[in-house]
């Protein structure tokens, strides 16, 4: 297992390297320049300000000046928000996008697992159909659609239907920013809604595989309770495929709250992201990309750890590795 660990955190940071190297290049190989939008900008401000970041530098030797900033963790100056940094923005923005993230992942995981269960146990019957039909819903409808449909339906009509019933100026369900607690239900269930539906769907085929093995049936013949046979037996073997994709889901999530992000006006990482790339903010967006990317491959690397730890079948075989 420790050969297995040390691996995968060498893979881990080859791997952050091609991130670093594959962003750098594509971004500055892209057509279209920093300081080339809509205002004209001097010929004479252009070169002060590539001289100021480094632009007037051949490509490679930028690329290795890039590699020993980002080495000591430097991810350079924006471009578009003056004389503020990239991590700065990150550390500043980045809880509100993990706090969106996190809640919807809890809530995509939470409800999905249920959903999933219960679906099994009444398989054929009508927690089955409204399970599977909440998963295609969720698998179909992209989270921009559903954020609308949300904001509209509850935000706007339900909100107006509770304020013209008990005479209150109170919102339920505000439609925008990130407040209050109750601005948070909409986008984290917009966005935790494709979770839901993955993670349904997953742990239903899961555990009516599981239902059909004999040490289910072996587990029954002994006489322990229907109680034990699910939580101790079923549940137990038939949740490590859902932790196996822990990983890319948490990806999907934190690459979604871009979207919802925008739609909800939640000044989170996604607003900066959308803002760099209209401008060609070379650093913001190599290091938003980087700071992701490293955030996912660290996540996938626990979850991989955390696998072998459930499963111990998984534990050997990856110490003979």
């Amino acid at each position: 297992m420790v050969r297995y660990i040390i691996k995968r955190f060498l893979i881990s940071i080859l791997t952050v390297w091609v991130v670093i190297t594959a962003t750098f290049f594509l971004m500055n190989l892209m057509p279209g320049k920093p300081y080339t939008g809509e205002k004209a900008i001097p010929k004479a401000i252009q070169e002060n300000l590539n001289a100021k970041y480094g632009l007037d530098q051949p490509l490679i030797t930028r690329y290795f000046i890039y590699l020993k900033n980002v080495s000591r963790g430097d991810l350079g100056m924006s471009m578009t928000y003056k004389n503020r940094e990239v991590s700065e923005i990150i550390r500043d923005n980045f809880p509100v996008s993990a706090d969106l993230g996190i809640r919807s992942l809890i809530f995509g995981v939470i409800a999905g697992l249920f959903l999933g269960v219960i679906s099994a146990l009444k398989h054929n019957r009508g927690w089955d159909s409204f399970s599977m039909l909440v998963a295609i819903i969720g698998v179909s409808l992209p989270s921009f659609i559903i954020g609308t449909m949300l904001q509209f339906g509850l935000g706007l009509k339900f909100s107006a239907f509770i304020k013209d019933l008990f005479n209150t100026d109170f919102q339920l369900f505000p439609i925008a920013l990130w407040e209050s607690p109750w601005h948070k239900i909409l986008p984290s269930f917009a966005l935790g809604l494709a979770s839901l539906a993955l993670v349904a769907r997953l742990m239903r085929t899961s555990m009516l595989d599981v239902l059909n093995q004999d040490y289910i049936r072996t587990a029954k013949s002994k006489g322990l309770s229907y109680r034990t046979v699910v939580m101790r037996h079923t549940i137990r073997n038939a949740i490590l495929p859902v932790v196996t994709i822990l990983g890319p889901l948490s990806a999907a999530v934190l690459t979604g709250t871009f979207v919802v992000e925008n739609i909800f006006a939640i000044p989170g990482l996604g607003k900066h992201f959308v803002q760099s790339v209209g401008m060609y903010d070379y650093t913001m967006i190599m290091g938003l990309t980087l700071f992701y990317a490293s955030f996912l491959i660290a996540v996938n690397f626990l979850v991989d750890i955390l696998y072998g730890i459930i499963d111990p079948r998984i534990r050997l075989a990856k110490g003979k590795i």
